[in-house]
């Protein structure tokens, strides 16, 4: 029974309500409505923008006189920032947390990636002519004069595993923010480097191959998902190869440090959680339908030790949210767009919370007795711990991350024995102490 029970602790349930503050989820909402006709064109088409609050469980409509038949958006990781691309209309930077338009002046056509530093005031804006053109053109806007100050010739920018999240993080900041490391590749023999930009001097001051930082003596290598200095790194061999051999670590640009190697033959994208312990894969797949989607098998893995910790399933069809706010969680949303949306928080300081069980107070009871409150002690508790009662649970109150209390039924002492009582939240489950019934005898009671 108790393994029923370990399987139920690792489901991850739907998101509940957290008073704690929450991000923002960014998207467009579609809309067919003729009426709309003579302002978009002919088309009955027409997109605005939506956040969910994670907080409230709310959607929030939001620049609602600025629509288009399409429109793109980009915002920074910090979520400070975004960059609307309103089809035929232009362009215009949004302050997400004055909710005020900065600038409507420019006209990029494809915005790839945007970072705002506060130490600068500056956004960094990566963008190209049109979809898949290149060089890439990061341009450096400062916030305060409202004008860009530089721009500098990329000559690609690699976003090939990056499609299933947001926002994109193939290119990122050095840990004091004085560097921006850029995946791209050299302009005369396409070997997939590393540049480093410099946010003192706006130039680049260095290109590395990738190859240096990766394991050793493989087909090809790309860099993804980088974050305060860290990234990940695939090394792999040639697609027409039988069997498909994939080689991760996480390199600290700043640290000139690698992670150990991990080994996988399967495809799947990658996020870096908790400033780079945790590397969490969900797998791909393609179909007639879907170009690439997730399927929702995920494992994580410790990237000091390469070791795969937990492997667990989620539905399928979800887009990855990360925020540098929230480095330690990761939102799975499935139609976010939409009221019959589903999401998902894996919180890694959950999912590896060590739930210890030290006592219960009273640990025994007389048979048949009534009802009472049963404190289990111990650590880990949270605001969703369940107390199990004989493989059942029981109403549960959250005091401290030491002790939490549960309402024992009259039914649950209706016969002598010892009883299991243990403790699970939404990944785990803990270890097991035994509450005793006893027969009724001469001045006994329930045990303080």
């Amino acid at each position: 029974m108790k393994i029923l029970y370990q399987i139920i602790g690792l489901i991850l349930f739907i998101f509940n309500y957290q008073t704690t503050a929450q991000p923002y989820i960014n998207f467009k909402i579609t809309t067919f409505d003729s009426v709309y006709r003579n302002d978009i064109g002919s088309i009955d088409q027409f997109q605005h923008l939506g956040r969910y609050n994670l907080s409230t469980m709310n959607v929030q409509e939001y620049l609602t006189n600025y629509i288009a038949g399409y429109i793109d958006i980009v915002w920074d990781p910090s979520e400070n920032y975004m960059i609307i691309n309103f089809e035929n209309k232009g362009n215009l930077i949004f302050d997400l947390k004055s909710n005020q338009v900065i600038d409507e002046n420019y006209d990029w056509i494809n915005i790839l990636a945007v970072l705002y530093s506060p130490t600068f005031n500056n956004l960094y804006i990566f963008t190209s002519n049109e979809i898949g053109d290149f060089p890439i053109k990061l341009s450096v806007y400062n916030l305060n004069t409202k004008q860009i100050t530089s721009t500098t010739g990329i000559s690609s920018y690699f976003d090939n595993r990056a499609f299933l999240n947001e926002p994109k993080r193939n290119l990122f900041f050095s840990n004091d923010e004085k560097y921006i490391y850029i995946s791209t590749n050299d302009t005369l023999t396409f070997a997939v480097q590393v540049w480093i930009f410099s946010l003192e001097t706006n130039t680049i001051i260095s290109k590395r191959d990738l190859f240096e930082f990766g394991y050793p003596n493989m087909y090809g290598y790309d860099m993804a998902f980088g974050w305060k200095s860290k990234c990940v790194i695939v090394a792999y061999n040639e697609y027409s190869e039988p069997v498909r051999h994939m080689y991760y670590n996480v390199f600290d640009f700043d640290l000139n440090r690698s992670s150990e190697f991990i080994h996988r033959n399967k495809g799947g994208e990658y996020y870096l959680l908790n400033e780079g312990k945790y590397l969490l894969f969900i797998e791909t797949q393609r179909d007639n339908i879907n170009p690439r989607y997730h399927t929702g098998v995920t494992e994580i893995y410790d990237t000091d030790t390469g070791q795969l910790l937990k492997t667990f399933n989620l539905p399928p069809n979800g887009i990855v949210y990360t925020f540098d706010n929230y480095p330690n969680n990761l939102y799975y949303a499935i139609d976010i767009e939409k009221p019959t949306r589903q999401i998902y928080v894996l919180k890694m300081d959950s999912i590896f919370n060590v739930l210890d069980l030290t006592s219960l107070n009273p640990s025994s009871a007389i048979v048949n007795s009534s009802g009472f409150i049963l404190t289990v002690n111990g650590k880990g508790f949270d605001t969703v711990s369940t107390v199990y009662f004989n493989g059942q649970p029981r109403a549960t109150t959250f005091v401290s991350d030491s002790v939490i209390t549960a309402e024992i039924l009259s039914s649950d002492v209706i016969a002598v024995g010892s009883f299991p009582v243990w403790v699970t939240d939404r990944y785990s489950i803990s270890d097991t102490l035994q509450f005793s019934v006893m027969q009724v005898r001469i001045n006994s009671r329930i045990s303080e």
